[in-house]
């Protein structure tokens, strides 16, 4: 996990975007959002949310307006130029990803990390869509483990 964070932020250098403007925009990606929902998936406070948008808003990648419903709550929306930049960088990440796999010895074992990479990424990606305020909603296997009695498994952050 060191390694490849390390390669992450390397490849990061080379985009626009730091990795928590990415966060953000790939949140959004999946669909708007009011800030204090940014707030809690990229565990921040509510008013740093302000600060970490702000020039995502200001190079036009994000926009953000006030709820109709609520005008208390700010809605987030990617734009059509946020959504480039964040193919632009998934596609600097994957380049990065196949160096990474370039030194395995054989053409099978690098078909094979992909296809357990890409397992991983969905995974991560249906945990990531059950964290909740209180915890994260276990998912299938979770009766397997030792205590867990299908909890909601607390944060601790």
């Amino acid at each position: 996990m060191v390694a490849i964070s390390r390669l992450t932020e390397i490849a990061f250098h080379e985009t626009e975007i730091s990795p928590t403007e990415y966060r953000i925009l790939h949140h959004l990606h999946i669909g708007r959002t009011i800030q204090s929902d940014l707030a809690f998936h990229l565990a921040v406070s509510k008013q740093s949310v302000t600060r970490l948008v702000d020039p995502l808003v200001a190079k036009g990648y994000i926009t953000r307006r006030v709820d109709l419903d609520d005008r208390r709550r700010m809605i987030h929306t990617i734009t059509a130029r946020g959504e480039r930049v964040l193919a632009r960088t998934d596609a600097v990440l994957e380049n990065f990803l196949t160096l990474i796999l370039q030194d395995l010895d054989e053409d099978t074992d690098i078909d094979t990390a992909r296809a357990g990479l890409g397992l991983i990424g969905r995974s991560a990606l249906d945990s990531y869509r059950r964290v909740r305020p209180d915890g994260i909603v276990p998912g299938r296997l979770s009766a397997n483990l030792p205590g867990s009695e299908h909890k909601k498994i607390a944060p601790r952050w």
